[in-house]
């Protein structure tokens, strides 16, 4: 059988082992890989061949056929990661590991979780000032000091 979609299909080949006394059927799933080489799966049961011949066609066929060659746990990250990363349109996966990375060094043994908490709770009143209006603002509070008798007459105590 063939499992079509596309410019992509799968052979499902059906084949009689015996070992000893008993003979058992398996189905053969063959494909090729991103790299054409040819590629084989074994299951015991038709329906499992598949199911899995119906998932490989539509990697295949939405281009993700790198993940054909990854291993079973491998390929179930990759996919729950491209799922989440859903939720943010222009998100790349690389570029996401990256920065993730990057932000792991800078914090340390907490949970990014945790550092964007914190920036939300600490740094939410933050606004963008250039160095001109940060000294006004401190030549004027300074000035309010002095009116009120509580400074000094220099800015270095």
């Amino acid at each position: 059988m063939t499992v079509k979609q596309g410019n992509a299909s799968v052979k499902i080949y059906r084949a009689t082992n015996t070992k000893g006394a008993k003979s058992y059927h398996e189905f053969k799933l063959v494909f090729y890989d991103t790299e054409h080489k040819r590629r084989f799966k074994t299951f015991a049961s038709y329906e499992r061949a598949d199911k899995k011949a119906h998932e490989v066609v539509a990697t295949i066929t939405r281009g993700d056929s790198e993940t054909l060659t990854l291993t079973n746990s491998d390929r179930l990250s990759y996919l729950r990661a491209v799922d989440a990363l859903r939720l943010i349109p222009d998100a790349h996966i690389d570029d996401v590991v990256r920065e993730y990375v990057a932000a792991k060094r800078l914090i340390g043994n907490h949970t990014l979780k945790e550092a964007a908490a914190f920036f939300a709770r600490n740094c939410v009143n933050l606004h963008e000032r250039t160095v001109r209006q940060v000294v006004d603002e401190l030549v004027a509070l300074r000035e309010q000091r002095m009116k009120a008798g509580r400074g000094s007459t220099t800015y270095g105590s």
